[in-house]
C-alpha cells in the first residue's frame, strides 16, 4: 500500500461522521529524500446539504476522499442535463476514486496528467447520464521536502487556498490561489461528459507550513457553487479569518451554513477543509 502512495504520504483510516460527511482525516506526510523532516499532519472535513424540498437521497452533489491517496474532489451534478440522472455525480465520484487506486505514485508535475486520466475514466460508463463539474486537489511532498498544493477544476466549483501572507503570528490571512472557473459562452460551465478533463484548469503552488499546535495554519477549501453563488470570495475569507481555529469539520459546517443563510441562489452544497500542520 505505502509503494502506491504519493512521494512520502501515508494515512490513517478515517472517522466516518453523520450524513453530513468525514471528520478528523489526520495525514501523517515524510518527504523521502529528508527523513529528519517533521512530520505534517493534515486535518480534513466536509459538511454538505441537500438543496431545500429535495426527498432524501436527491442530493445531486457529490465527493470523495481518498485517504490513501490524499485526493479530494467535489463534483456538482445537473440532471436537468437531457436525460439526466440525479446519480450521475455520484457515479463520476465513485469511478474517480476507484481509478485513483489502479495508479502507483506520482509527482506534481504529472498532477494534470493523473486528472484527466482518472476523470476519463469515472465519466467512461454508460447506464446512467447526467453531467456534472469536477474539482480535485491534493497535497504532495517533493523531493525537497517542500508541501505542495496540486488542484484542478472543470466547470464552476472551486478550490481556494488561503493562508497567513507570512510567518508573523499576527499576519492576516489572505487568497493565495483561487481556481478559475471554466465556462462556455452562453456562461453555463464546463461539464463532463460533453467537456473534455483537459479543458479545465490545472495549478500547482508550495505550501507554508504552520507550526505545531498554531491556530493559523493554511487552510484547503473545495465547493461546489452552492456556496460560490452565494459568498463572494471576500466573504470566505472573512470567516475563515475569524474562524480559523476552529476544527476542519467544525470551519467546513460553518461556510456551508453561511451560504445557506444568504439565501442568494438555494442548491445542493458541498464545502471540503483541509488544514496542514508542519
Amino acid at each position: 500500500r505505502e509503494a502506491a502512495l504519493p512521494p512520502g504520504m501515508s494515512y490513517t483510516k478515517p472517522k466516518m461522521g453523520g450524513a453530513c460527511g468525514v471528520e478528523g482525516i489526520i495525514a501523517r506526510m515524510l518527504p523521502g529524500s529528508a527523513k529528519r523532516a517533521p512530520r505534517t499532519q493534515v486535518q480534513v472535513g466536509v459538511h454538505t446539504i441537500p438543496k431545500p424540498g429535495r426527498r432524501p437521497g436527491g442530493n445531486e452533489d457529490a465527493y470523495f476522499i481518498d485517504e490513501y491517496k490524499g485526493v479530494f474532489g467535489v463534483f456538482d451534478g445537473v440532471s436537468a442535463a437531457p436525460g439526466g440522472s440525479r446519480y450521475f455525480s455520484h457515479r463520476v465520484a465513485s469511478r474517480t476514486k476507484r481509478a485513483l487506486a489502479k495508479i502507483g505514485r506520482f509527482e506534481y508535475r504529472s498532477w494534470a496528467r493523473v486528472v484527466v486520466d482518472v476523470l476519463d475514466f469515472g465519466q467512461d460508463f454508460y447506464s446512467t447520464s447526467g453531467a456534472t463539474t469536477a474539482c480535485l486537489s491534493t497535497l504532495i511532498v517533493d523531493d525537497d521536502g517542500s508541501l505542495v498544493w496540486c488542484a484542478s477544476s472543470l466547470g464552476d466549483s472551486v478550490a481556494m487556498l488561503i493562508a497567513p501572507k507570512h510567518s508573523d503570528t499576527k499576519a492576516p490571512y489572505e487568497v493565495i490561489l483561487r481556481t478559475r472557473e471554466t465556462r462556455h459562452e452562453r456562461n453555463t460551465p464546463y461539464q463532463l461528459p460533453a467537456d473534455s478533463p483537459a479543458e479545465g484548469t490545472f495549478y500547482a503552488i508550495k505550501v507554508p507550513l504552520a507550526a505545531q499546535g498554531t491556530a493559523r495554519p493554511p487552510i484547503f477549501l473545495l465547493f461546489t457553487d452552492g456556496v460560490s453563488d452565494n459568498l463572494s470570495d471576500e466573504d470566505i475569507l472573512k470567516r475563515v479569518s475569524r474562524n480559523a481555529h476552529l476544527p476542519a469539520k467544525e470551519l467546513a459546517k460553518l461556510l456551508v451554513e453561511s451560504a445557506r443563510k444568504a439565501r442568494k441562489k438555494l442548491d445542493d452544497t458541498t464545502l471540503i477543509c483541509a488544514k496542514v500542520f508542519g
